[in-house]
């Protein structure tokens, strides 16, 4: 029977939602037919189902079924016992469908139909009806039918079903059945079309706003007719049937808030975007505008921009096209610093200003037609410095006037392209002096270059070095180098540095004597090289002398002029101030440290320097630099006030040299802390400090290594600026900031918009679920008398263990494995991105860009070496599999081809001293792999009936075997060296067989599989018998010492699968806090258990040969992939040592108190009543019991590689199967473990402490 999952809605006695779909991509019988592409479509139906329609996705049918499969599986759910009248049941069905020439009926498909024989081998759309209806509680019926001809199909099934639907239903209220058919009787369906104008009409605005609870069917199937790409040929149709008043809810609005009106909702959305707009006007007047005009500060205001019209004429022509070709996506101006990228972009910015090209001087720049864009042709001038990814991606999507969290949502919002209208034109300079440079091209830019479909153009400004982070080289035809000669203007630069010396002082003495202009300004410019920076620079310094040069061929003078601009700035200094050429450099050091828009004046600017120098300075030195070195610096606006930064990243950066960051930064916190003025009480107002000391006081506190100190202050939390300090977190370091950081992670989603008095009651919430004492003491203290205050609470997601979360991949993560790389624990993660990622664990960090290649889902991945280098192996549904070099990060070879569908699961072993890989797949076969010549095998290992989702590899008799799960619900061995089966199929499993792990107790071999009917069994590998099997159930209790009577308030959770699928993220997390929970690596067992040493062995997944690897810091870790089929183990401290343990008969053993209420049995539980005994916990003296508000996934474990566990020293992983553990307070909690949608995990929301801490197979 197929697993009923109630899930949250039936606990609170609410209709369920249920999703069952599947697809036909394979016929046995007629391979021309085979459709890839409709395993897409299905898992872009059940994304959508589940993730933003509320739905829980049940199916035992998966792919391509057979037709027995499909009537009986469907009519198996329908009969369950576990159905209710008012469940909400959607089917989804894509696959061929035809049209019976004699009796017009319409049929389904199946993969085992023979299309010579179709009127016995297919099936009648219109049986389904008697499936699902015939004698079942189904009252609210969606089916969709995805096929050609499908109108047909759903017209028949509504007639067969009438009947029965006016006998069964009655006038029950809210019934009916539901049909929607992609294709009307005589049409022909488009594959993979229907799921995306489905996702788009349920994702538009047009469709329903926020007020509504439900979606109308009828306007989501209008608004997927009106859909620009639905071919004319092509029509949904809707029909209704059965209904008993109006139509079942199927389509439960994602949008919809309780809270939020339309109105509401779209003010906050534009005041967003407002907020956005202001910015970019600041960076438009304050950075780009004041570069183009190009001005000295001496001098009056005035534009000074001088030629470049080869590059001027080439970037407006391409602003100019409309088309949308891919080579039309970006342009890049790039060039040494100095030699004016921000000029030339702020001037096309101004002329492409609806306002500001009025004010530009055409005629005295020399600007004729053809070298101004059209005023319209760029929607959006944004300036990077100190922005980051997300700020960059947030500003273009407010340009959009669209709401976008990640490219994927800001491309999907954006409008298709039109020919006759521009795309989105962003120009975004100063890449190189953003927050993250290389995240931002790699992650933000590069993906929206490479996926634009024509929706989104980029004109980018950076130093050379990033053009290789946007897949671009200095040669590459998007690229504008204005120091290459075609583009470089020295004509024009000598003209700027004539003009320099003569107005860039109003004393200048080139005033007087003209004729000495050309050769000095030459020989300027011979220095300066492409530089224009240099230029100013050092015409400005001879302008303020005293002279004029006499002699401007001397050589000796012509070699001591400047040629880069800290030479050029050391030298105006010290020419121009003389003895107070330090002064002035002490003064404006802090602006080159300083973070946003720059650093403000009041109260911190002159102590900063102060802080830096040793030397006391005072805001009359600060007016002093204004008159005499004015020229250096720019006022910015900041935080609604003004703020001070240096006028060019390359004078900041000889600012900087030869400092101590450390110290520096150091230097920022304790000023910036102490300028927070204190209460009464002697505690700092945090809500008096500066605005800039609130956003950017947690990156120089993390800069000097001090970022502990500051968060140990309770209301800092509270008004700092989330989305600035949140990055930091990760670095704290103290058990208590640790704890802290996991606190304020929590609800890191609401922190952003909530106002203080709120943000301060969440905190303390999520501080009393955690155990905080004293955090929360700290803020509820400063909670009003009239506003609720937190005494105690529980039933949280909290985890102190989370030491940090990688985000990177723009899907779902499907794999995960470690290993080694130049002594650095590595985590390997695969993704439905289509990429492959590598994370350094030390530092949290991605290594390089996303290994790209895979051109489907990458869903497997797993580590070994060959010839003594580290390599990845990994399977996507692109039938590949590849190989990567894991130090240099590159593809090994070609492809490995032969599979015919999705590679689902990967191993490595050896096979007669030869490094193999062994796939299992969705076209029912097993492959070898040769890992050194990249070449299978023989040939594939046929014998399973349904795609492979699981492999894993061992050796019985001294011979090396394969163990194999696959959809037919069986479990194979095969003889890796013969490449024959051994044996029969092994049989018992009623549902896919999605995990495989193998072990050895009493020194036989033991296969363990976890299966999708909620059952784990046991086999032995010699004799191929079974051992036998556990359910997945579980007895919970609260602990007493919470107040309650554990006699009223114990409960079961039976048969909790649940598929944890929608991650685009991994998270890592610090065994030492998770105690002994168990981690996604090679079996079902435990680990943690089985040794005091503190190791951190990480050993890499999906049953092959990855290595153990240090845990960063020394501590002990576990990597959770967000949809993992690979996996992971570690070695933690002895479970006893930290959470309790047990001897024989529930006895704790020594080294402890005894959690109270938890001693030997309970009165009405049996601990073996489920297949399981119960091992009680107890808790280290003082600790108060077991944590609250924890939850505990159950998943498998796949990986080799030494580790140590309960059941001895072995390969990793290798327990006794069946074990779960948690551990004591703020320890054993693991905060969104995500393992593969394809694995068992079982959840366990908790509402109160647990004392449970092991469940072990009988």
């Amino acid at each position: 029977m197929i697993p009923d999952i109630g899930g949250a809605a039936a606990e609170a006695g609410e209709p369920r939602r249920f999703l069952i779909a599947t697809a036909v991509s394979r016929y046995l019988k007629s391979p021309e037919l085979n459709r890839p592409g409709l395993a897409e479509a299905r898992q872009s139906v059940i994304d959508l189902f589940t993730d933003k329609l509320g739905y829980q996705h049940h199916s035992a049918l998966g792919m391509d079924p057979t037709r027995a499969q499909l009537s009986d599986q469907l009519r198996m759910f329908c009969i369950s016992p576990e159905r209710r009248e008012d469940d909400f049941v959607a089917v989804y069905i894509c696959s061929h469908g035809e049209v019976l020439d004699d009796r017009r009926d319409h049929v389904l498909l199946a993969s085992d139909t023979d299309p010579e024989d179709l009127s016995y081998t297919a099936l009648r759309t219109a049986d389904l009806a008697d499936a699902m209806l015939r004698g079942t509680k189904v009252r609210r019926l969606l089916l969709v039918l995805d096929t050609c001809f499908s109108g047909q199909g759903g017209n028949e099934m509504a007639a067969s079903a009438l009947d029965r639907i006016s006998a069964q239903w009655g006038q029950d209220t809210g019934s009916g059945l539901v049909v929607i058919s992609s294709a009307q009787p005589h049409q022909q369906a488009q594959t993979g079309l229907f799921p995306r104008l489905f996702r788009d009409a349920v994702g538009s605005l047009a469709t329903a706003g926020y007020s509504p609870q439900s979606l109308s069917l009828s306007t989501v199937v209008q608004q997927m007719n009106d859909h620009p790409d639905r071919p004319g040929y092509q029509r949904i149709t809707l029909s209704l049937n059965g209904l008993t008043g109006e139509p079942p809810a199927f389509l439960a609005n994602p949008r919809h808030s309780n809270r939020l009106t339309d109105v509401d909702l779209a003010v906050q959305q534009a005041a967003e975007f407002d907020e956005h707009a202001q910015r970019r006007d600041t960076e438009f007047t304050r950075r780009l505008l004041v570069r183009a005009m190009g001005y000295p500060d001496d001098a009056s205001q005035g534009w000074w921009f001088c030629g470049r019209h080869c590059a001027l004429a080439d970037l407006s022509s391409w602003l100019d096209r409309t088309d949308t070709d891919g080579r039309n996506t970006c342009r890049v101006v790039t060039a040494g610093p100095g030699s004016g990228k921000t000029a030339v972009l702020g001037l096309i910015a101004a002329l492409t200003h609806p306002e500001r090209r009025q004010s530009v001087p055409i005629d005295t720049l020399g600007l004729s037609k053809h070298l101004m864009p059209d005023p319209h042709a760029v929607d959006v001038a944004m300036y990077a410095q100190n922005l980051t990814d997300n700020d960059v991606l947030h500003g273009i999507a407010a340009a959009a006037k669209v709401s976008a969290h990640t490219v994927g949502e800001l491309l999907e919002a954006l409008p298709a392209p039109d020919d006759h209208q521009r795309p989105l034109t962003v120009l975004l300079d100063a890449l190189d002096e953003a927050a993250t440079p290389n995240t931002l091209c790699s992650r933000i830019l590069r993906p929206l270059i490479d996926h634009s479909n024509g929706k989104i153009r980029l004109l980018l400004g950076t130093r050379p070095y990033l053009l290789d982070r946007l897949g671009l080289t200095q040669n590459s035809e998007e690229v504008v180098n204005l120091d290459a000669p075609q583009y470089a203007d020295p004509e024009a630069l000598q003209a700027y540095a004539v003009r320099t010396l003569l107005e860039a002082r109003f004393d200048s003495p080139y005033r007087d004597d003209p004729t000495t202009l050309k050769p000095v300004a030459e020989a300027i410019v011979d220095a300066a090289g492409t530089s224009f920076l240099v230029a100013r620079i050092t015409a400005g310094t001879l302008a303020a002398a005293e002279d004029i040069v006499r002699n401007s061929h001397d050589p000796a003078w012509r070699a001591g002029l400047p040629r880069h601009a800290g030479d050029a700035m050391r030298d105006d200094l010290t020419r121009r101030l003389g003895t107070e050429a330090q002064r002035a450099s002490d003064l404006l050091r802090p602006l080159a440290f300083a973070q946003g828009q720059g650093l403000p004046w009041e109260d911190i600017w002159a102590p900063l320097a102060s802080a830096l120098s040793g030397r006391i300075y005072t805001d009359e030195d600060l007016l002093w630099l204004r008159r005499n070195a004015g020229s250096y610096v720019v006022e910015a606006t900041g935080y609604s006030r003004s703020a001070y930064r240096l006028y060019h990243q390359a004078l900041a950066e000889h600012l900087r040299d030869g400092t101590d960051p450390h110290t520096v930064h150091a230097a920022f916190t304790k000023t910036l802390t102490s300028r927070v003025p204190y209460r009464a009480d002697a505690t700092r107002d945090w809500s008096r400090a500066h605005p800039y000391t609130l956003s950017n006081l947690a990156f120089h506190a993390t800069e000097a290594d001090c970022l502990d100190s500051i968060l140990n202050d309770a209301e800092y939390l509270v008004h700092a600026v989330p989305r600035r300090l949140t990055p930091y977190l990760r670095h704290a370091r103290s058990t208590i900031a640790r704890l802290t950081a996991a606190v304020y992670r929590t609800s890191i989603d609401l922190h952003e918009t909530a106002e203080l008095p709120a943000r301060r009651q969440l905190l303390a919430l999520d501080a009393a679920r955690a155990g905080a004492k004293v955090l929360r003491q700290q803020l509820t203290e400063r909670i009003p008398g009239e506003d609720w205050a937190v005494r105690w609470a529980s039933g949280s997601k909290f985890s102190a263990a989370l030491l940090d979360t990688l985000t990177g991949h723009d899907g779902w993560v499907g794999g995960v494995a470690c290993t080694t790389v130049d002594n650095r624990p590595v985590a390997v993660t695969s993704s439905r991105d289509s990429t492959v990622r590598l994370w350094d664990l030390t530092t949290g960090t991605p290594i390089g860009d996303p290994l790209t290649g895979h051109t489907g889902a990458v869903w497997a991945v797993t580590c070994t070496t060959v010839g003594n280098r580290p390599v990845a192996v990994t399977g996507s549904s692109d039938f590949t599999v590849r190989l990567w070099d894991l130090t240099t990060r590159t593809p090994i070879g070609d492809p490995l081809t032969g599979h015919t569908g999705a590679v689902w699961a990967v191993t490595c072993t050896t096979v007669g001293n030869r490094p193999v890989a062994v796939t299992g797949s969705s076209d029912f076969t097993v492959r070898l792999w040769d890992l050194t010549t990249r070449t299978p095998i023989g040939d594939p290992l046929t014998g399973h009936t349904g795609a492979v989702h699981a492999v894993a590899c061992t050796t019985v008799g001294n011979r090396p075997v394969a163990v194999t799960g696959s959809d037919d619900q069986t479990v194979r061995l095969w003889d890796l060296t013969t490449r024959t089966p051994i044996g029969d199929p092994l049989t018992g499993h009623t549902l896919w067989v999605l995990a495989a792990a193998c072990t050895t107790v009493d020194n036989q071999p033991i296969a363990v599989t976890g299966s999708y009917d909620n059952s784990v069994r046991l086999w032995n590998l010699a004799s191929r018998m079974p051992l036998g099997s556990f359910n997945l159930e579980v007895v919970l209790f609260p602990n007493p010492m919470c107040g309650f009577c554990w006699s009223d308030m114990k409960w079961r959770l039976a048969r909790k699968c649940r598929s944890v699928a929608d991650r685009d993220f991994m998270e890592v997390a610090d065994a030492v806090d998770a105690g002994g929970l168990g981690s996604a690596a090679e079996g079902l067992g435990e680990a943690g258990g089985g040794t005091r040493r503190r190791a951190g062995a990480i050993a890499g997944g999906s049953g092959g040969r990855g290595r153990g690897a240090q845990a960063p810091g020394d501590r002990p870790g576990t990597v959770f992939g967000g949809a993992g089929r690979g996996g992971c183990a570690h070695r933690g401290r002895r479970v006893a040592e930290e959470a309790g343990g047990t001897a024989p008969g529930g006895s704790p053993p020594a080294g402890g108190t005894r959690s109270r209420g938890v001693v030997g049995g309970l009165p009405g539980i049996d601990g073996r009543r489920f297949g399981c005994r119960i091992r009680w916990a107890r808790c280290p003296a003082g600790s108060g019991g077991a944590g609250l508000g924890q939850r505990v996934r159950l998943a498998r474990r796949r990986g080799h590689g030494p580790a140590e566990t309960a059941g001895g020293t072995g390969p990793a992983g290798r327990g006794e199967a069946g074990q779960v553990h948690a551990a004591r307070a703020g320890a054993g909690r693991c905060w969104r473990w995500a393992a593969s949608r394809r694995l068992m995990s079982m959840v366990i929301d908790h509402r109160m402490t647990l004392s449970l801490v092991s469940v072990r197979r009988s």
